[in-house]
């Protein structure tokens, strides 16, 4: 789960990570919004804004950010291209 530092609530699921050609990681992508998995949608979450530690049990990690649930759900969409992926309307990843 990707959880707000702002008001301490899960706001997205990570689904998965976007890393570069020298495999350093550029993006979280993050599941948000949608109901029993109707509407919900990918973003792209810059991983200098995401804050990351190991989980209490030290098998996997916690993540967070500034950003809220309807920040998110604002964001564009991520797409994912043939062979190449890039968050909506970004050339950046």
């Amino acid at each position: 789960d990707l959880m707000s530092r702002t008001d301490n609530e899960t706001i997205g699921s990570v689904s998965d990570l976007l890393f570069d050609e020298n495999g350093r990681i550029l993006a979280v992508i993050v599941e948000v919004g949608g109901f029993l998995g109707v509407g919900k949608k990918e973003v792209a979450v810059s991983w200098d804004s995401v804050e990351h530690s190991l989980n209490e049990d030290g098998d996997g990690y916690d993540f967070s950010v500034t950003s809220t649930k309807d920040t998110l759900r604002a964001a564009p969409e991520y797409e994912h291209e043939a062979g190449k992926a890039r968050p909506a309307g970004s050339s950046r990843y």
